[in-house]
């Protein structure tokens, strides 16, 4: 884990705050760990709210191209940091992770995972 210091707004105020942030390699484990036995799950994971929702390929997402609901986990709160992991390309390929630190210096990222390094691509985007 490692401490970051996010900032809440309210109103003509900030406020910051340490938070813990969970290692991304942990996460990942986790996520593939509940991936791979492919059942929906909700609770918490080191701290934080998390979900994990296994493919679905008798829907199709609405307003997409898509022709299944990819299996995601999400962890996190949205308004601070959270980790969005997401098959898209179906339960055997690898998943697509997207970082994002709206609370902590307002940067994401989203990641293209290789299935045997569980590491690959980044393309970092600053908000404005």
């Amino acid at each position: 884990m490692q401490v970051e210091q996010a900032n809440f707004k309210t109103g003509d105020n900030v406020f910051t705050l340490p938070v813990l942030i969970p290692d991304i390699k942990s996460i990942r484990a986790f996520a593939q760990t509940l991936h791979a036995h492919g059942e929906a799950w909700s609770g918490m994971f080191e701290g934080w709210s998390a979900t994990y929702t296994p493919e679905d390929r008798t829907h199709r997402p609405s307003n997409s191209r898509m022709t299944f609901m990819p299996a995601e986990f999400f962890v996190g709160e949205s308004a601070i940091w959270h980790v969005a992991i997401s098959w898209e390309d179906g339960r055997d390929a690898p998943p697509v992770e997207l970082e994002n630190r709206r609370g902590i210096g307002g940067e994401s990222h989203v990641v293209y995972l290789d299935n045997f390094m569980m590491e690959a691509n980044t393309i970092r985007h600053k908000a404005n």
